[in-house]
């Protein structure tokens, strides 16, 4: 099956089911976006775009082709991508079987590997007023943290790098550590992609991970298993002056076929803080997971 098939004969018809009007649903939308280095723009074609009553953009969806072997992870990433363009709550991706809807302040709201058995319950999730309904019971509480799906050719790398680094099996007991470590780094720079921003690697002795424009940027991750609770708050050392201390939360559910038991779907770059200035030495302070400022203030402020 064609991308184009799956464009006009299931999806275009799904949406129409649900309620929503011809004229606001639009294949091959092109948006131009700008990066803080560029002045011509770039052109953008999505796939399919469903527009609201007032013509905002309210879902993004993108294609692939169902005997495509690299499946639908780099299409998830790329309808997150167009969704942060249009400003999109929603996006999903599907093969024609496969549909993964998200929202992107509070991740995957429903996925399914057989839209023909569960159609009627798709159409009931994507009617207007239901997306609407999400939208207004989820903005009271609404996150601070933003969520950025990884990529699965992240977690190869990175057990492949870790192995090699390591050079022994027998120290897969760090494994873990050094694959976080990877993944928040992938994460961070998936994230300054999206926001136009460039940041430079630099090294250990910085006291940061990253340089961007004259503000250092030190990643703190740790791992954050599916059902379990959620960590409170946060240590770091009064040696990290005028630092920005972003905190990144790798998700992670048990899988005993995977290498560590574990797999890793998203992450979650919850928020920052600025060290500042302390008479304290190489002392240990902490910090309310609900005190920490949202990621975007951070990058609004350096694409001042």
């Amino acid at each position: 099956m064609k991308e184009r098939t799956i464009q006009e004969t299931i999806l275009y018809p799904l949406f129409i089911e649900a309620g929503h009007k011809h004229s606001e649903i639009i294949l091959d939308h092109v948006v131009t976006t700008y990066k803080s280095n560029q002045n011509d723009g770039i052109r953008l074609r999505t796939d399919i775009v469903v527009f609201d009553d007032d013509q905002k953009a309210i879902i993004v969806v993108e294609t692939k082709s169902p005997i495509d072997p690299r499946g639908l992870d780099n299409t998830i990433s790329k309808s997150l991508s167009y969704s942060e363009v249009l400003d999109s709550p929603f996006f999903a991706a599907t093969d024609g079987l496969t549909f993964k809807l998200f929202s992107r302040e509070n991740g995957e709201i429903f996925d399914t590997n057989n839209m023909k058995k569960d159609y009627k319950e798709l159409i009931n999730i994507l009617k207007k007023e239901n997306l609407n309904k999400f939208l207004v019971e989820n903005k009271k509480n609404k996150k601070k943290s933003f969520e950025i799906l990884i990529e699965k050719k992240w977690v190869d790398e990175s057990y492949n790098n870790t192995f090699l680094f390591n050079g022994n099996i027998n120290e897969v007991q760090n494994v873990g550590a050094r694959i976080t470590e990877w993944l928040a780094e992938k994460v961070f720079e998936k994230y300054c992609e999206i926001n136009g921003i460039y940041p430079i690697k630099t090294h250990s002795y910085f006291d940061a991970d990253f340089i961007i424009k004259d503000e250092k940027i030190a990643l703190k991750a740790f791992i954050e298993v599916k059902d379990q609770t959620k960590k409170k708050k946060f240590n770091y050392s009064t040696k990290l002056n005028n630092v920005n201390i972003v905190w990144i939360v790798i998700n992670a559910i048990q899988d005993d076929n995977e290498l560590l038991e574990y797999s890793f779907p998203s992450a979650n770059i919850i928020g920052y803080i600025k060290a500042g200035e302390t008479k304290m030495k190489n002392s240990i302070v902490s910090v309310d997971r609900f005190d920490l400022e949202p990621i975007e203030n951070l990058f609004r402020g350096l694409m001042k």
